[in-house]
């Protein structure tokens, strides 16, 4: 007989614990930007050109050659990344909801037709066909 495992046993996980607060930590420093990098990632520091990484405070992951940190730019294209990673993610949820919407309404459509005696079987097979591409489009979504 199988274990039964706990819902929290996951919390329970080392890898789990440290991905999790890396993963606040860097969402935290992506939006906290601004108060950690008051000049932005465009600020140049010409006395720290090609400075290399670990080696100052001031800049941790080094310079470019134009002496804008590296850190800085990391961080702002981490606010890029998540700015289209919420994006799609909103995006997926608002067509999976309309779509969901529109071939469940479809399915009641096809039970009342049935359940008023409804004889017409080329409704009820267009609307039954329809109803299956809610499956289809899941299963291309599930592809890309």
């Amino acid at each position: 007989m199988a274990a039964k495992t706990s819902r929290l046993s996951r919390f329970n996980n080392l890898e789990f614990i440290l991905g999790a607060l890396l993963t606040v930590v860097i969402c935290l420093a992506v939006l906290l930007s601004d108060v950690l990098f008051p000049g932005g990632a465009e600020k140049i520091d010409l006395m720290a050109r090609l400075a290399k990484p670990f080696t100052s405070a001031a800049h941790p992951l080094g310079t470019d050659p134009l002496g804008r940190d590296v850190l800085a730019r990391v961080v702002a294209g981490g606010k890029i990344s998540l700015l289209v990673g919420f994006t799609s993610v909103i995006g997926a949820v608002v067509f999976g909801v309309i779509v969901g919407l529109l071939f469940t309404g479809t399915l009641a459509i096809v039970a009342l037709m049935a359940w008023k005696g409804g004889n017409e079987r080329r409704d009820v097979t267009f609307l039954a066909s329809a109803a299956g591409l809610g499956g289809v489009c899941t299963a291309l979504a599930t592809l890309v």
